[in-house]
């Protein structure tokens, strides 16, 4: 007997007993298989495979499968995320505990966490005159305890309303300047004071948010 058919029929009788076990089990579907060769007798064999489905395995596991509509009509009827978030923070907001509000502000340049009652030393020139009140529109954040808004970048106006009051213009301390360049016989001797304006905080309102 030659090589080729000794191959073909190791390969039937293995594909015989994985049949007989598998058929045992349940009816499956057949698949043919078929060895070929130029020089020796073609040997065929066939063999039925188990394969489950997602319909037996649902009815197996006592599992019911709902179709896309349900699924749809079942997302649907559920609240939405940003809704409920927006009905917590407006509830929030109108409890008489709402405690101590923050926020963080964008002025001269940089941004400061600030609340009520806090003072903020501005450095450089600042417009408004000494008991001016003005109305810090660059709000990037605000906050309580159990709450906090960020924009993107700032909130809006008609959400927050943080004010302050110019309590002071003032000078820094001397700040000395020496330039020295050797060999040159160059020196310079400068003094110099920077200009602070002091800024009140004096309130920190938040409004209902309408949307996110």
């Amino acid at each position: 007997m030659s090589s080729g058919q000794q191959l073909a029929r190791i390969f039937q009788r293995s594909f015989t007993l994985l049949s007989q076990n598998l058929t045992n089990v349940n009816k499956g579907i057949t698949c043919g298989c078929r060895v070929t060769s130029k020089k020796y007798q073609n040997g065929t064999f066939s063999v039925n495979r188990f394969l489950h489905t997602s319909t037996n395995l649902a009815q197996k596991n006592g599992h019911n499968l709902s179709s896309a509509s349900d699924v749809q009509l079942q997302k649907d009827n559920e609240p939405n995320s940003k809704d409920l978030v927006i009905s917590k923070v407006n509830d929030t907001l109108h409890r008489e505990d709402l405690g101590r509000l923050f926020a963080v502000i964008h002025v001269q340049g940089k941004q400061r966490k600030v609340t009520a009652e806090d003072l903020v030393v501005l450095r450089g020139h600042f417009y408004p005159s000494v008991g001016d009140k003005i109305r810090l529109e660059k709000v990037l954040l605000v906050g309580g305890k159990d709450f906090t808004l960020v924009g993107r970048p700032i909130l809006s106006r008609k959400q927050v309303k943080v004010e302050a009051t110019v309590l002071e213009k003032t000078l820094s301390h001397f700040i000395v300047q020496f330039d020295y360049r050797p060999r040159r016989k160059h020196k310079r001797f400068n003094l110099r004071r920077e200009n602070y304006t002091v800024l009140l905080i004096n309130s920190i309102e938040v409004n209902p948010v309408l949307e996110m």
